[in-house]
C-alpha cells in the first residue's frame, strides 16, 4: 500500500496532536485518516471527480488557500456522504467532527504564520 503524501500543514497538525496535545499515536492516525478522507472527498466534489475511486485522490498539492474557501456546506456534504456513501455509524461520524473542528481550530491558531509562509 502506497503512503499518501501529505501536505505540509496538515503534517504540522498531526505533530501537534502529539506533542503539544498529548494524543496518541492511534488517535492520530485516526485524524489522519479522516482528514486524509474529508481532503479527498472535497477536491473530488470541487474537481468533479469520481467518489468511487477516492483513495486514489492526491491531496498532497492542496493549498492552504483552497482550506480557506471551505464553507460550512461543504463540511455537511462531507458528513452527509459519511453516513449515506460510506455507512458511518454515529459515533464515526462524531469523530470525524472533532477532528474537523480541532483542525480548522489549530489553522485559527496558526494563520498568522500560515500567511507570512504562503506570502513568500
Amino acid at each position: 500500500m502506497q503512503k499518501t503524501k501529505l501536505p505540509k500543514f496538515m503534517k504540522d497538525f498531526l505533530v501537534y496532536l502529539t506533542t503539544i496535545r498529548g494524543k496518541s499515536q492511534r488517535t492520530r492516525k485516526e485524524y489522519e485518516y479522516d482528514l486524509t478522507l474529508f481532503f479527498r472527498f472535497h477536491l473530488a466534489v470541487q474537481q468533479d471527480l469520481d467518489i468511487g475511486n477516492i483513495t486514489s485522490i492526491d491531496i498532497s498539492t492542496i493549498t492552504i488557500e483552497e482550506i480557506r474557501d471551505i464553507t460550512l456546506e461543504d463540511l455537511y456534504l462531507f458528513m452527509e456522504y459519511c453516513e449515506v456513501q460510506r455507512g458511518n455509524s454515529a459515533s464515526a461520524r462524531a469523530r470525524k467532527v472533532a477532528t474537523l473542528k480541532s483542525f480548522f481550530k489549530y489553522l485559527k491558531g496558526k494563520a498568522t504564520s500560515y500567511r507570512r509562509k504562503s506570502s513568500r
